[in-house]
């Protein structure tokens, strides 16, 4: 009798084992689909913005392409102010030549002395990357400073002529804040961010926003960049290690 007493308190021991581990493995596929869905939702949104912003810059360069930018500068400006407003997330738009002189910005009042980028190597490198860069937009790296007292990123068209040639470069300055625009009505996983990060990885946003000296100003080794270098052609799936944004 005591034998078959222990071997039920054996078997009862097994199976609440599996049924625990059953409920753990279950709760755990919950989470990853949870999280895919939060993920996927911020990959489309934000897509859908930066396109819009990106098709919106489109039309508008064509309408100062047929401006005299010299002549009209307080209508250009006026035209760069109202599309500035009308994208909460863009703190500054500015045009810029083919070389990389300020030629009008939204943010400054016509007379006063425009910045110069130029002697900012690594500014001016990008720029001229996306100069000749054949996509309708590109998205730069996060900065702090070059004339905003804030973190952002730069959001570029180059409108060119009937021939290919650039005319000048639209450039719109995006905050870092407006990971709070994008994401903030998703209902986030306990302990959980969604955000963009970079090839080479650089976060773009972030949200919740963390201290942002300590996550955009050098790029992530966790565990995050280790898969996506590992698995380069995997466009979706989960992983797990320590994160280098909090540890």
């Amino acid at each position: 009798l005591r034998q078959l007493l222990v071997g039920f308190i054996a078997m009862g021991i097994i199976l609440l084992g599996l049924f625990s581990f059953k409920s753990w493995e279950e709760e755990n596929q919950d989470m990853r689909r949870n999280l895919a869905i939060q993920a996927g939702f911020a990959e489309k949104n934000s897509q859908a913005v930066f396109d819009n912003i990106g098709t919106r810059m489109e039309m508008l360069g064509m309408l100062l392409a047929k401006m005299d930018l010299a002549d009209h500068s307080e209508l250009v400006q006026s035209t760069l102010k109202e599309f500035q407003s009308s994208h909460p997330g863009i703190v500054a738009v500015t045009l810029v030549s083919p070389n990389g002189v300020t030629l009008l910005s939204a943010n400054t009042v016509p007379g006063d002395a425009l910045p110069d980028f130029r002697r900012d190597t690594a500014y001016l490198r990008a720029f001229l990357f996306d100069l000749n860069n054949t996509y309708s937009y590109n998205i730069g790296r996060n900065q702090f400073g070059m004339g905003l007292n804030q973190w952002h990123f730069p959001f570029r068209h180059t409108v060119q002529d009937s021939r290919g040639n650039p005319l000048f470069v639209i450039q719109a300055a995006i905050s870092v804040e407006s990971a709070g625009f994008l994401w903030s009505d998703l209902p986030l996983y306990p302990g959980s961010h969604v955000g963009l990060i970079r090839n080479d990885g650089y976060i773009q946003l972030l949200w919740p926003s963390p201290e942002s000296e300590q996550v955009l100003n050098k790029p992530q080794t966790g565990a995050l960049m280790q898969t996506l270098i590992s698995y380069p052609g995997m466009i979706s799936g989960a992983y797990e290690g320590k994160s280098s944004i909090d540890n």
